[in-house]
């Protein structure tokens, strides 16, 4: 199979075998390609807006003889998509902007289908819109690939709304027990939001102050700081 890095590997690792999977901004096809390879996936559909990275995993697909199992798009998300399609997976974007290609990929009438997220920022605001249009987080990981930490969200349409912490919006589902990079993950948290305390105390904000406050206090707690 394609080499890939911590990130895509784990990304590989989480996904459930299923017929169709569509990998939005495909970039370089490597995710896709070793999904479809590994027998994950009988059928994959790589996007992307742009032109260059297309044409790169379009390269991919031809060098490892898959142009029968995968299926290109130059496009917007799920736009102009006309295969079913049973899991997404959505990685290497912006908390913000994964959001929306969920939002436009219609996914209430496709509530049997699986997603995978890797936002790169703003995790929170991602693990929010899930939490606030009735999505659950079914599995959460990290890993560390480029000296970054990252998660990766398993998450499924449900129309089930559940109550959520503010550690619940940083941490999702991560285990820090049993999760051997929690530890590289909750140290940029905690990084984060001493910069946001600093900020709030000095705005005299103290309700918000005191709320981030408390959010760091058991970070550090869990990590022993």
């Amino acid at each position: 199979m394609t080499s890939m890095d911590r990130r895509l590997q784990l990304i590989y690792d989480m996904t459930e075998s299923t017929n169709t999977i569509a990998d939005v901004g495909t970039d370089h096809g490597y995710l896709i390609c070793s999904l479809v390879q590994g027998g994950k996936a009988k059928q994959g559909i790589a996007t992307d807006i742009n032109k260059l990275p297309l044409e790169s995993a379009i390269n991919e697909i031809t060098k490892l003889n898959l142009q029968d199992k995968i299926i290109t798009y130059l496009t917007d998300g799920l736009r102009s998509v006309e295969e079913d399609i049973d899991s997404v997976i959505v990685a290497g974007m912006g908390g913000e902007l994964i959001s929306k290609i969920i939002v436009d990929s219609d996914y209430k009438a496709h509530s049997e289908r699986m997603y995978y997220l890797q936002p790169m920022t703003k995790p929170h605001l991602l693990r929010q819109f899930l939490f606030d249009n009735g999505f659950v987080i079914l599995e959460e990981k990290c890993t560390v690939a480029g000296n970054r930490p990252y998660s990766v969200i398993k998450t499924k349409w449900t129309d089930t709304k559940e109550s959520y912490s503010l550690y619940d919006l940083y941490m999702g589902k991560i285990c820090v027990d049993t999760d051997s990079y929690a530890r590289e993950y909750i140290l940029k948290i905690i990084e984060q939001t001493d910069k946001k305390i600093f900020g709030l105390k000095h705005n005299q904000d103290r309700e918000e102050y005191l709320k981030y406050k408390e959010l760091c206090d058991k970070l550090k707690s869990q990590i022993n700081m």
